[in-house]
């Protein structure tokens, strides 16, 4: 089963050769990012971005909520900037993440 809702991370993913800013509605995860904790708190002065599955991203800012994440995947922060090492799990719903000791981010 795990490596199924893998294939069908994947295979969402692959079905559009648009950009990544236009594919919104195929993306796994969609996160609003923020500077401060006092942004994060209010829902101000974020910044949205959506990323497919299946490849590393780098985390930008400090603090993050996690907005939306498709029902087949799963989404993991990471330490190093190449996904590679002291992974978490995050969850939709999660917010105010504080993420300045991480500096990537990847769904499966």
């Amino acid at each position: 089963m795990h490596s199924s809702l893998a294939l069908l991370c994947v295979l969402a993913s692959s079905l559009s050769s648009t950009t990544l800013a236009q594919r919104t509605e195929e993306s796994a995860v969609t996160l609003k990012t923020f500077p401060n904790a006092i942004g994060c708190g209010w829902g101000v002065s974020g910044h949205t971005q959506s990323f497919p599955d299946g490849e590393c991203f780098h985390l930008p800012r400090d603090f993050m909520d996690v907005k939306g994440v498709t029902e087949s995947c799963r989404i993991f922060i990471y330490m190093s900037n190449d996904c590679g090492k002291y992974e978490k799990q995050v969850y939709q719903g999660e917010d105010c993440i504080d993420i300045h000791d991480y500096q990537s981010i990847k769904a499966f």
